[in-house]
């Protein structure tokens, strides 16, 4: 599903509106967006990654650099947004390189929250269900995933949302649904046990 298209101005501010000042050099920050189509999906997912360099202590050029050597590492090229198959194929590349910023067991969660239904605010609690953590752990990771712009974290209503292009990603790189699933809707749960109602799952793919 294409969104409606931006303009370079806009473009430039989606990249650094997490950045606490933008960088001066603009052009580069032109062809980074025209790299990623400037398709919003994708701005953010860099933005994340410019961010995340800059706190750990890089400058605006050497951030800059960093995500274009990340994306060429990947063999993401400019592409058009209105074909299909380029389009699907830079952002499994885009995403894949967002997925590497993050630790094995990081990307292993994500990938598992691709079992819930699309276009659906998830709550907390089923989270929580998912993952086997606690309260705390499970927020952390969700802030952390928030922070990689792998999903949207909304604080007030407890709920996670991962765009659907995104989502679909994750769930073509899942393996084995079936163990995850019965995490949260048990096939014979035992006697006296009560299944969770507020959790519904995505069905299986079929291969």
């Amino acid at each position: 599903v294409l969104v409606n298209e931006m303009t370079a101005g806009q473009s430039i501010q989606m990249l650094t509106w997490k950045l606490a000042a933008p960088p001066a050099d603009l052009e580069a920050l032109r062809a980074l967006a025209q790299r990623l189509g400037e398709w919003p999906l994708l701005l953010k997912l860099a933005a994340s990654q410019l961010r995340e360099r800059m706190e750990r202590g890089d400058s605006h050029s050497g951030a800059l650099s960093y995500v274009n050597k990340v994306l060429d590492r990947r063999g993401v090229v400019a592409f058009d947004r209105a074909n299909p198959s380029e389009r699907g194929d830079a952002v499994a590349k885009t995403v894949a390189a967002s997925l590497d910023l993050l630790a094995a067991q990081e990307r292993t969660r994500a990938l598992e929250l691709s079992i819930f239904p699309e276009d659906t605010r998830i709550s907390l609690s089923a989270v929580r269900a998912l993952w086997q953590l606690d309260d705390f752990d499970a927020e952390e990771l969700v802030q952390r995933l928030d922070g990689a712009a792998v999903l949207d974290f909304d604080l007030k209503t407890g709920t996670i949302r991962i765009h659907d292009v995104l989502q679909a990603y994750l769930r073509s790189q899942l393996g084995d649904p079936a163990p995850l699933h019965a995490r949260l809707v048990p096939t014979n749960p035992a006697p006296g046990v009560r299944v969770r109602q507020d959790v519904q799952v995505a069905p299986p793919l079929l291969h």
